[in-house]
C-alpha cells in the first residue's frame, strides 16, 4: 500500500467509514488528539482512497479521529495549514469493498462497537458483495455473515434503538427474525408500549409470531409443498437456539385460505361417510358448565366395514408399508441412529411411504361412520403434528338421553311374593349421588318411600328437598346476624374434609368447590424445590388436626368449632389455596385481585417475597426460560467480563450459575449492582395497583 503526505485541504471523512460512533469525539477529546499531534508528530498514517467524481479530494477511511485533531491543531495555529500529513493510499472504487476494508481496520485495532460492524456488513451487503465475498473479507462464518445482515438491515428506528442501548441485542435479534419491514414497525410499535420489565426478546418473537403453534400445525396439515406452490413463504429463524426449528409463516391468509378449502373438502367427506349430507360442524365441542369440552357427549363410532375390494387394498397397501420398514432397517445403525452416506435411499423410502400413505387416506376414505339417530355435530381439531382430528358430538344432554332412551317394556303388574325379602334400609345420603347405571336403586327406593309415606308426587319430592335446603340457608343466615359462626365453620370444615379425606358431599352434606386446572408433573417439582414446604407442608399440619381424622363426623365437626381463631384462620388459608387460580403478571393471565390479595398479606414486594422465602430461584427454576432471556436476566447484575463469559457456557451450566448468582454466591456479581438477592422474575411478581397504572391514571390518583 503506496504512501506519501498530503494536507489538510485535500482530506475528508471517507462516506464509506465504519465508524457510527461519535462519543469519542467530544470536544475535550479532539483537542487532546490535536495537542498530542503537535506535539509528538503523528505515529500511524491515515488510510485514505480517491474520491468519486472530485479528483482533488481524498477519503478518509481509517483515521477519523487522527483527521479531526489535526483540524483542530490547524485552527489553533499549532500546525501551518499545509503541514504535511502521512496518509497510506488505497486504490478502490468498489464501495463494499471500502466499507468492509474500513471494518477490517477498525477490528484489527478492537475499535469498533458491534453494532457499527452489523451496519458496516449489511451496506457491504447493499452495495454488491454476496454472503460468500463478505465472509472472505470479513474472515467470519457464512452463517455469522447471514445473522449480520440481517441485524445490520433491520429499519432505521429499530437499529437506532440498538445502536443508542434502549433495545438489547437479543431484542434485536428477535426483530431480525423477519424481513417485512413493515411487521418489525408493527411489531416495535406494540412493543414500545410494554413496561420495560416485559419488552423481552420473547415478547418481540410473540408479535412477530415466531414459532406460532396454531400457524405450525396448519401448515403441516395443508403441507409444505402445496403451500410453497401458490407462493406461500417461510422464513427460518436464523437466531434460534441449537436444535429448535421455528420460523415465521410470511403469507398467514394464504395458509388459512388453503387450510380452509381442505378443511372444506374433508367436511364433505365426513358427510358421506356418515350418509348425512347435513351434518353441522362447528369450531368447538360443546361446553359443561366449568367451559370445558363435555366429554359425556361425545360419540366414538365404531369402524364401519369396507367394501371386499377396499378390504384387499387396504391389507395390500398394510403389507407394503411393513416391507418399507424392513427395508429401513438395512439404513440404521445399532445404536438406532440413520448410517451416514444412506441420506438419498432413505428419502427415497420416505417418498415411496408418503405415496403410501395418501393411497390408504383414499381408502379409509370410503369407509362408512356409522352415527345413531339425534341430533348429532361435528367437530374437526388438528393435532401438532398435522394431522386432522373429527370428533362427533351430541348437541346437548336432553339430545342424548331423547336418542339413547329405552324403549318402554310393557310389564304385568305382580304381587309381590309372600316371602319376598324387605328392602335394604338405606345409608344416609345414599340417595343424593347422581344416576350411574341401570336401575338407579337408592333413588327409585328413596322416592318411592317418600311417595308411601307422605303421599309426595315425584315432583314434590324433589321440591321438598329444595324448601329444606332453604329452611337451613335461613337458620345459618340467622345466626350469624346473631354473632355465630356455624356457616362459616360448616363451609371451611366440609370442604377441607373432602379435600384431605375420602368423604363426598353425601356424608359432609355440601357440594364440593371445583377445583381448577391442577400442576403438571414439571410444576410440581419446580415447587417443590423453589417454594420449599410451602403449600404442602400446610397441607401436612392442618391434615393431622382431629377435625380430620376423626371417624364421626358429628364429632370432627365440633373439634373444628373449638379450634381457636388463629387455627381456623389457617385453616381457611389452605382451602383459599386449593380454590387459587393460576396467574402471571402478563397479558392474559393477569388477576388484579391477586396482586390485591398478596399485598394485603403485608408482604408483596419482591424484597420481602426473597426474604418471606416463598420464592427461591434455583437452577430448575431458570430451565423454564431461554438461554437468551437468562443472560437478559443476568445482565444488570454481572461485570462485562462476566457476561461475555457466560454466553459460551451450554444451557445446563448456565441456570446454575444462576442460582448461584441470585442466592448471591457468585464470583461474576458487579459491585455496586441491586442485590440479587432481592430479585423476583416480573412475571412473578405482585405490584401494587399505582405501579400497575399508566401516567394518566396515576395523575388522577394524584
Amino acid at each position: 500500500m503506496p504512501t506519501s503526505t498530503m494536507t489538510i485541504a485535500q482530506l475528508e471523512v471517507s462516506p464509506w467509514n465504519a465508524r457510527r460512533d461519535n462519543r469519542p469525539l467530544t470536544p475535550a477529546k479532539i483537542e487532546s488528539m490535536g495537542r498530542s499531534l503537535a506535539a509528538n508528530g503523528q505515529l500511524m498514517p491515515l488510510v485514505v482512497h480517491p474520491m468519486r467524481g472530485n479528483k482533488a479530494k481524498w477519503g478518509v477511511f481509517a483515521g477519523k479521529r487522527r483527521l479531526k485533531g489535526f483540524t483542530w491543531a490547524i485552527k489553533q495555529g499549532l500546525l501551518p495549514i499545509d503541514h504535511p500529513i502521512d496518509v497510506a493510499v488505497r486504490d478502490v472504487q468498489s464501495e463494499a469493498e471500502l466499507i468492509a476494508l474500513s471494518v477490517v481496520e477498525n477490528v484489527e485495532r478492537e475499535d469498533l462497537y458491534d453494532y457499527e460492524l452489523y451496519a458496516a456488513v449489511a451496506a457491504s451487503h447493499r452495495k454488491g458483495k454476496t454472503l460468500e465475498q463478505l465472509a472472505g473479507l470479513y474472515t467470519r462464518d457464512i452463517d455469522w455473515i447471514r445473522r449480520a445482515v440481517r441485524i445490520g438491515g433491520l429499519p432505521k428506528p429499530i437499529f437506532d434503538s440498538y445502536t443508542d442501548g434502549s433495545l438489547t441485542l437479543q431484542c434485536a435479534k428477535a426483530f431480525a427474525v423477519s424481513t417485512d419491514e413493515k411487521a418489525q414497525l408493527e411489531a416495535f410499535k406494540a412493543f414500545q408500549q410494554q413496561p420495560m420489565h416485559k419488552r423481552t426478546a420473547d415478547l418481540v418473537r410473540q408479535l412477530l409470531k415466531v414459532g406460532d403453534q396454531e400457524l405450525g400445525r396448519l401448515l403441516k396439515f395443508v403441507g409444505d409443498q402445496a403451500y410453497r406452490a401458490k407462493n406461500g413463504g417461510f422464513e427460518l429463524d436464523l437466531f434460534a437456539d441449537d436444535g429448535e426449528q421455528r420460523g415465521i409463516i410470511t403469507h398467514e391468509g394464504l395458509l388459512r385460505e388453503l387450510a380452509g378449502a381442505k378443511l372444506d373438502e374433508l367436511r364433505g367427506q365426513i358427510r358421506r361417510q356418515t350418509s348425512r349430507p347435513q351434518l353441522r360442524f362447528q369450531a368447538e365441542p360443546p361446553k359443561n358448565d366449568f367451559d370445558m369440552a363435555d366429554h359425556s357427549l361425545e360419540i366414538k363410532p365404531p369402524l364401519g366395514p369396507l367394501c371386499p375390494e377396499d378390504d384387499l387394498r387396504l391389507a395390500s397397501l398394510r403389507r407394503d408399508e411393513d416391507d418399507l420398514v424392513e427395508r429401513g432397517r438395512a439404513y440404521v445403525g445399532a445404536d438406532g441412529r440413520q448410517l451416514p452416506g444412506t441420506e438419498a435411499q432413505v428419502a427415497a423410502l420416505d417418498a415411496i411411504d408418503a405415496e403410501i400413505e395418501l393411497q390408504i387416506a383414499e381408502v379409509e376414505a370410503r369407509r362408512p361412520i356409522p352415527l345413531p339417530d339425534g341430533d348429532i355435530v361435528a367437530t374437526i381439531s388438528i393435532n401438532d403434528s398435522g394431522r386432522a382430528e373429527p370428533a362427533f358430538w351430541w348437541t346437548s344432554k336432553k339430545a342424548k338421553a331423547e336418542a339413547t332412551r329405552p324403549e318402554p317394556k310393557a310389564v304385568p303388574a305382580q304381587r309381590p311374593a309372600p316371602d319376598a325379602k324387605p328392602a335394604r334400609p338405606l345409608k344416609p345420603g345414599a340417595a343424593l349421588k347422581p344416576p350411574i347405571g341401570e336401575p338407579f336403586v337408592a333413588r327409585g327406593q328413596a322416592d318411592s318411600q317418600a311417595k308411601a309415606t307422605f303421599g309426595l308426587t315425584q315432583d314434590g319430592v324433589q321440591t321438598m328437598r329444595s324448601l329444606r335446603r332453604a329452611m337451613l340457608r335461613a337458620l345459618l343466615g340467622e345466626d350469624a346476624q346473631a354473632g355465630g359462626s356455624v356457616g362459616r365453620d360448616y363451609f371451611l370444615w366440609s370442604q377441607l374434609r373432602m379435600a384431605l379425606t375420602s368423604d363426598g358431599s353425601a356424608a359432609v352434606g355440601m357440594v364440593p368447590l371445583a377445583r381448577p386446572d391442577r400442576d403438571d408433573e414439571p410444576g410440581r417439582a419446580m415447587i417443590d424445590e423453589v417454594e420449599g414446604n410451602g403449600f404442602a407442608g400446610m397441607l401436612r399440619a392442618i391434615a393431622t388436626m382431629p377435625c380430620f381424622t376423626e371417624a364421626d363426623l358429628p364429632k370432627a365437626f365440633a373439634a373444628f368449632q373449638d379450634l381457636p381463631d388463629r387455627e381456623k384462620n389457617f385453616a381457611a388459608a389452605v382451602l383459599a389455596g386449593f380454590a387459587l387460580e393460576r396467574s402471571l403478571d402478563l397479558p392474559g393471565y393477569e388477576i388484579p385481585m391477586h396482586d390485591h390479595v398478596a399485598l394485603d398479606t403485608g408482604i408483596g414486594a419482591d424484597r420481602e417475597l426473597r426474604a418471606s422465602r416463598v420464592f427461591t430461584p434455583t437452577a430448575s427454576f431458570f430451565r423454564a426460560f431461554s438461554k437468551d432471556h437468562c443472560l437478559e436476566i443476568a445482565v444488570p447484575f454481572i461485570s462485562m467480563a462476566g457476561t461475555a463469559t457466560w454466553a459460551k457456557l451450554r444451557a445446563g451450566a448456565l441456570t446454575d450459575y444462576m442460582a448461584r448468582l441470585f442466592a448471591g454466591d457468585s464470583a461474576e456479581m458487579l459491585p455496586g449492582a441491586a442485590s440479587p438477592k432481592d430479585w423476583v422474575h416480573p412475571a412473578l411478581s405482585f405490584k401494587s395497583q399505582a405501579a400497575k397504572a399508566g401516567p394518566d391514571e396515576l395523575e388522577g390518583i394524584a
